[in-house]
This record gives structure tokens, C-alpha cells and sequence, in this order.
């Protein structure tokens, strides 16, 4: 018989409301922990093409390609001349996402960013 079994046979409930008391301690801890950290993690949103695209092009086959390349390439700083030269006859939209994705992009993180959304 060890020391716990000897403590409750002799009537003593106190080293039991302990142990309870404990674990309903740890319990309230955890789930408070949980909505700690849940409530400090950062919002995540998507990023991406607003797909604000001209729906004239809608019907003209990569036309959204052109889009989204151009948006990408935009937001990242880059330029592929070539990809321009292929979505000239699909509405430019590279051209025209490539524009809007720069000036978001400097908008977003300020006119000292310029060189790395794009502009020189």
C-alpha cells in the first residue's frame, strides 16, 4: 500500500481535491494557451490577380494567362519582354496587369520600394 491508498483510507479526501484541482488547473491553462495563441497568429490573406481583367478579352484564349503572368511579374519586380510581345494581339494584358500589380506593389510598401516593385 503506498502513501495515497493510506492518506484516503484514513478519510483524508485533501490529497485527492489536490490532484483534481491540479488537473483542472492545467486544463484551464491549455485552453488558455490555445486561445492565446490563436487569437495572435496574423491574419493570413490571399495575394494574387484580383482578376479585374477587361472581360472583352474574357473569350480570347490566354488572355487570362497573360493576366496572371503579368501580375506576378509585376508584383515581383521582374519584366519579360517577351511574354509582353506574346499578349500584345490577347488585349496587352500583361502590359495592363503588369501596371496594376507595380503600383500596388508600391502602394503597399511604400514609394521607397520602387526598384524592387518594378520602377527604376
Amino acid at each position: 500500500m503506498d502513501m495515497f491508498d493510506t492518506a484516503l483510507r484514513n478519510g483524508s479526501n485533501k490529497s485527492r481535491q489536490h490532484i483534481e484541482l491540479k488537473d483542472r488547473l492545467a486544463l484551464s491553462i491549455g485552453v488558455a494557451m490555445v486561445i492565446i495563441v490563436s487569437m495572435s497568429v496574423s491574419t493570413v490573406y490571399a495575394g494574387g490577380p484580383r482578376l479585374d481583367n477587361d472581360e472583352a478579352y474574357a473569350d480570347i484564349p490566354g488572355a487570362g494567362e497573360c493576366w496572371v503572368d503579368g501580375w506576378d511579374d509585376g508584383a515581383n519586380g521582374e519584366y519579360n519582354s517577351n511574354r509582353a510581345s506574346e499578349c500584345e494581339d490577347k488585349g496587352d494584358q500583361y502590359n495592363v496587369a503588369h501596371g496594376h500589380a507595380t503600383r500596388m506593389c508600391i502602394e503597399n510598401n511604400g514609394e521607397g520600394a520602387a526598384g524592387d516593385c518594378g520602377y527604376t
